[in-house]
């Protein structure tokens, strides 16, 4: 079957916009990130890293730092495309040398 454009009507969706707003009203990383989920993302993560000998991670998308207290990184740079969420995870992780935030902005 063809579609007319007519019929077809796209929604524009705005990432950037959507995690801030996510963020700066509370909100967290989605289940993903916790729980069960979390764990079982670790373990294969942090077997593959000791496997291969990997010492710098860089994670486009570091959300909301919970899934990262689970991995086991060397060195760590997350990026995201929230403000609310770099600056939260920069103070979460202060005394952790290891572990760098960027917002997407600067880049």
């Amino acid at each position: 079957m063809i579609f007319s454009k007519k019929f077809i009507k796209l929604k524009s969706f705005d990432s950037k916009k959507y995690w801030e707003t996510r963020y700066s009203k509370g909100g967290n990383s989605g289940g993903g990130s916790y729980g069960q989920l979390a764990e079982f993302k670790a373990e294969i993560i942090n077997q593959f890293i000791k496997k291969n000998d990997i010492k710098t991670i860089i994670e486009w998308g570091c959300g909301d730092g919970n899934q990262l207290t689970y991995m086991n990184y060397q060195d760590y740079i997350g990026f995201d495309v929230s403000k609310t969420v770099v600056l939260h995870c920069s103070e979460k992780f202060k005394d952790d040398k290891s572990k760098t935030f960027l917002h997407t902005d600067k880049y």
